[in-house]
């Protein structure tokens, strides 16, 4: 009714930042900072378990039936690129984890009807060019919705979409809906791909889509950055 700070939080050492946005449930607030996942108590803000898991400063869990899922690059040169983790929410023990293929993961997990769904990206790199005038690449560019079984945390599949995912994403309808590079993507969760549309501006590679789409009344809602949102058909084909 005030507007008053009931408590803060600042125990982070050297960390200066939070970047991931809090989920609440049963009297808990759960929230990342670099690589590691915190829950507090809701009402006096005190610490009940801290753990380290691999994790992006931009993603936020999602917390549903007991178990909160996060996720991020896991910085290992001999590891998966990535990874997903599901915790137990009241004593933070480790349910399982899922290896991702793709090492930028920076969005956050939705679940729906017993599965977890991801996007992730990689990008093929390329180093400077030798005496021959050729540069030395490896890796792929590509971009992938992951869907993981939110019990086992098997892969129950993947599927291909346009590369550099920032968007978390959104299922409705069993349809999983994501924005990725310049435009939006559509995804059964049977795991094909339903459709595709790219956004156009004044500019040759079009705009950047940074948003996480909302879906309401037939509708996907999704900004971009040249300044507009928009609102698109949700059965387009």
């Amino acid at each position: 009714e005030s507007g008053e700070i009931q408590w803060r939080y600042d125990q982070f050492g050297d960390r200066s930042q939070i970047g991931s946005s809090p989920a609440v449930a049963d009297g808990r607030v759960y929230f990342g900072a670099e690589e590691t996942l915190y829950a507090l108590d809701s009402e006096a803000g005190d610490e009940v378990w801290t753990r380290n898991v691999p994790s992006h400063p931009d993603s936020s869990p999602a917390v549903v039936d007991g178990t909160v899922y996060y996720g991020g690059p896991t910085l290992s040169d001999s590891g998966p690129p990535a990874q997903l983790t599901a915790l137990d929410a009241a004593s933070g023990d480790t349910n399982w984890t899922a290896d991702l293929d793709d090492i930028s993961f920076r969005s956050s997990p939705a679940v729906a009807d017993g599965t977890v769904y991801v996007a992730a990206s990689s990008r093929r790199v390329c180093t400077g060019a030798g005496g021959d005038g050729e540069s030395e690449c490896s890796g792929t560019t590509r971009g992938q919705v992951y869907a993981i079984d939110s019990e086992s945390g098997e892969r129950q599949w993947t599927a291909e979409i346009k590369t550099d995912t920032r968007s978390s994403p959104a299922v409705v309808d069993n349809v999983v809906f994501v924005g990725c590079r310049d435009g939006l993507s559509a995804v059964t969760t049977d795991g094909e791909n339903a459709w595709r549309i790219n956004f156009e501006d004044d500019r040759e590679d079009g705009p950047y889509v940074d948003s996480s789409p909302a879906v309401a009344d037939g509708h996907v809602f999704i900004g971009a950055s040249d300044g507009q949102l928009r609102g698109i058909n949700a059965d387009s084909r």
